[in-house]
């Protein structure tokens, strides 16, 4: 049976008690979060840190502590994992270009156990990436749909 470990936004390894509180800090999970139009319907990419894994390891042996979310695409909900908080940035801001049809499917960071393929990520089928449409009316939005109102970075 696998054994949770915890982990702070350093990737330092930390009990439980201290993870907890760590995760009712306002914001300290946060890492990016856009709300985008895609084909008509509202997506959104979210970047976070969740800082515990039981047995997902990215390149190196060290754990996937930060989530890549896309919720509302047809395909269901799509995750990566990234090690650290700078892989998770630019993760986030290639998975918002692929989701927006502006770059290639993002390659997850290489996992020994998985050849290539992050876990738990979803395999997301060979395809193009869905087009966005004009943004929502009475938005603010930039070129790509996205809500300014709604970016936030850490």
């Amino acid at each position: 049976m696998p054994t949770t470990r915890y982990f702070d936004r350093a990737g330092q390894l930390v009990s439980r008690p201290a993870w907890e509180t760590l995760s009712g800090r306002c914001g300290y999970g946060h890492v990016a979060l856009d709300a985008v139009v895609v084909a008509g319907t509202g997506v959104q990419v979210h970047t976070f840190w969740t800082g515990m894994t039981s047995d997902d390891t990215g390149s190196h042996g060290r754990p996937l502590i930060f989530r890549t979310m896309v919720h509302g695409l047809r395909r269901g909900l799509l995750t990566w994992g990234w090690t650290d908080v700078r892989a998770a940035a630019a993760g986030h801001t290639a998975v918002l270009s692929w989701v927006l049809g502006d770059g290639p499917i993002p390659m997850p960071q290489p996992s020994p156990r998985s050849a290539g393929t992050v876990l738990p990520v979803r395999p997301v089928p060979p395809c193009d990436a869905p087009r966005e449409d004009a943004g929502i009316a009475g938005q603010v939005t930039n070129r790509h749909g996205i809500l300014k109102q709604r970016r936030c970075e850490s």
